[in-house]
């Protein structure tokens, strides 16, 4: 009813828990000071009032969630019957939470690495795990002034991809075990794990995501995000060199050095006096006496062993020397000759040094970054996307699982960088549905180790320095294991632009080195011309000992039509001459006679491969031979020009 007449308030005080709250009179005001809750008298029932008693009033002190009542699944609806009442607040609880729920908005005068802390502190490092919650990260900009360190069981998750930015600048991330042991004390039953990060994007300059010690874990719909440009020379050349292990060389015996690395088809040093002055005395041909070792190599002694070293500026890498140079020792007079295994000293260019995206070390089997996986992740002008370094001795060759599906890698010097101790050791890294473009030297560069796998992958613009496809540099994967290494299903179109070429002084840079099976799906294509002689059509490098063209041609106003497969074989031999390359022709054509004019056609169109010196500046062609050189011949007038169409699969 209307409030017709005003009097004088009552108001009382006292201890609600000590006394308890009297019955008030009509509109009698009471605080209790302990409590710090105020109530208000309802008045009689004669008075209007729906029942006696006492009304709180809320303030400032009141916890609203729980005076908001209950919360039931689906209440009112009749269909669910078997939901319970349960308080707000716990409904609430069992949500996501945010990181602003533990410090402050996103601001660039703010360092937020604490409140990040605070936050997998409370949730994932408390001992009741009904607290590990999914910790949301609103859209912002978030700045780390020192290194982030995340424990084991983290769910990290970013409201959108690019609105969150976890800027770590020239510090860093690191991961914790669930006890808080850092990467120093990490051991088998006490490291890093369970840990998922989503849809954020990690911003630095010099600062490193450090994996190491970390297991069973993923990111996904994460970007790392650099301010690397092609061309950029982030890192410190270091001189790669092999050690060769001479001793056993005696009376009688020699040491034969033979590759594209040297000037002359072999170079011999017959034993003299002792290993140490055998092994003088070729130091001292191949530096002073030599036409070519000297521009791209220095050799040295250290005890009985021959030490080659890639000089600096000639970007060559301790595998790649193995590729130039090759010695076999004669024991003795009655020793059997055998190859020597060289022991690389120093492994890689330099970039090893190079600061990364993602970096890892594996020293000991309990502590290997294994079993991680990167799904839908991006890479984006960074120097290195992913480096990990093996340490460990050649006894503990181990498997470490990493996976890669639908990322994309733009804007590098090298993508991918492994560098192991031994041929033995299991890199079961994958790549699947993902996008290499605009790397300036390798997409995957490993020093050591097998079971690699790249699959259904696009390059684009790879191991071309700042220049496009045409000009190439290097190659776009390098295995320095010869075995157990694939790549399968892939497309890149720099065969189309480099590869094939009208003239027959193109260098042939593989796009992939030291792997079992290599297939790229592109469908190159080329004219064909009449031609009494062989013409050029493509060229390929002599480090795939195998290569297989699948080809389709198509000549003359009658379209006749030629399917086949070529298979190119290389022996190890390193003269120019025809012998050391090898082709072998197996097609059907679509005319059944060969006196009819298609049978002829197809029957005298010709292809032949030979090696080709298409490095040399010198002019003297018992230098490097390292590009195979296909040709064909289209002799007969009548035919007409035509198209060719292939696809290429190789391997070592």
């Amino acid at each position: 009813m209307a409030v017709v007449q005003i009097s004088k308030i009552q108001q009382r005080r006292g201890q609600k828990l000590l006394s308890g709250l009297p019955q008030l009179s009509s509109a009698e005001l009471a605080w209790a000071v302990d409590t710090q809750e105020l109530y208000i008298g309802n008045g009689s029932v004669t008075e209007g009032a729906p029942y006696v008693g006492n009304t709180r009033i809320l303030t400032e002190h009141d916890n609203l969630l729980a005076l908001a009542g209950s919360y039931k699944f689906a209440e009112p609806d009749l269909s669910i019957t078997a939901s319970v009442f349960r308080s707000i607040q716990t409904k609430l609880d069992e949500m996501e939470v945010s990181v602003i729920d533990f410090g402050p908005d996103p601001d660039p005068s703010t360092d937020h690495t604490e409140y990040f802390h605070t936050a997998f502190n409370q949730l994932f490092q408390n001992a009741d795990t009904k607290f590990r919650k999914v910790l949301v990260v609103p859209n912002g900009h978030y700045y780390f002034k020192t290194t982030l360190k995340i424990p084991s069981n983290v769910i990290l998750k970013g409201e959108t991809p690019t609105g969150v930015i976890l800027d770590i600048g020239s510090t860093g991330i690191e991961f914790l075990s669930e006890t808080g042991a850092d990467v120093l004390t990490f051991t088998s039953t006490d490291r890093p794990e369970n840990i998922s990060i989503s849809n954020l994007t990690i911003a630095f300059t010099s600062g490193e995501t450090n994996l190491t010690g970390l297991k069973d874990s993923k990111f996904e719909n994460v970007t790392w995000k650099g301010t690397y440009q092609l061309g950029d020379d982030n890192y410190n050349p270091i001189l790669a060199s092999q050690s060769y292990d001479l001793s056993s060389i005696t009376t009688g015996g020699y040491i034969t050095v033979t590759g594209s690395g040297i000037g002359t088809a072999s170079r011999i040093q017959v034993y003299v006096s002792s290993t140490v002055a055998s092994v003088t005395a070729l130091v001292d041909t191949l530096n002073n006496t030599d036409t070519v070792f000297p521009l791209y190599f220095e050799a040295s002694i250290i005890a009985e062993s021959l030490i080659i070293t890639a000089m600096l500026g000639s970007d060559i890498s301790a595998q790649e020397i193995e590729s130039y140079i090759t010695i076999r020792l004669k024991p003795s007079t009655d020793g059997a000759e055998f190859m020597v295994e060289p022991t690389p000293t120093n492994s890689s260019t330099g970039i090893n040094t190079a600061k990364s995206a993602l970096a890892w070390e594996n020293n000991f089997f309990g502590t290997r970054v294994h079993n991680i996986d990167f799904i839908g992740c991006s890479f984006d002008s960074v120097t290195l996307a992913a480096k990990c370094i093996h340490t460990h001795s050649e006894s503990d060759y181990y498997e470490t699982k990493i996976v890669f599906d639908d990322c994309k890698f733009y804007i590098c010097d090298t993508a991918i960088y492994i560098e192991g101790v031994t041929d033995l050791q299991t890199n079961n890294w994958s790549f699947g549905r993902s996008r290499f473009e605009d790397i300036a030297k390798q997409a995957l560069f490993s020093t050591k180790g097998h079971g690699t796998s790249i699959n259904d992958t696009i390059f684009t613009n790879v191991g071309n320095g700042i220049n496009g496809n045409a000009n190439p540099e290097t190659e776009m994967v390098v295995f320095g294991t010869k075995y157990g290494n694939v790549v399968t299903n892939c497309r890149s179109d720099r065969h189309q632009e480099a590869g094939i070429t009208l003239v027959d002084t193109s260098v042939g840079i593989a796009e992939v080195v030291n792997a079992g099976s290599v297939n790229f799906t592109d469908d190159y294509y080329s004219i064909i011309y009449l031609s009494d002689t062989f013409i050029p059509l493509a060229v390929f490098s002599v480090k795939n000992r195998y290569i297989i063209i699948d080809y389709n041609i198509t000549i003359g106003e009658y379209s006749y039509n030629r399917k086949g497969q070529l298979t190119i074989v290389v022996n190890d031999g390193v003269e120019n001459t025809s012998d050391h390359v090898a082709i072998a022709d197996n097609y059907t054509y679509s005319i059944s006679l060969v006196t009819d004019p298609g049978g002829l056609v197809m029957t005298n169109f010709e292809f032949n491969a030979e090696l080709k010196d298409n490095e040399d500046t010198t002019g003297d062609s018992t230098q490097s031979v390292d590009t195979i050189l296909l040709t064909y011949k289209n002799p007969l007038q009548y035919a007409g020009t035509g198209t060719i169409s292939y696809s290429i699969r190789y391997g070592v």
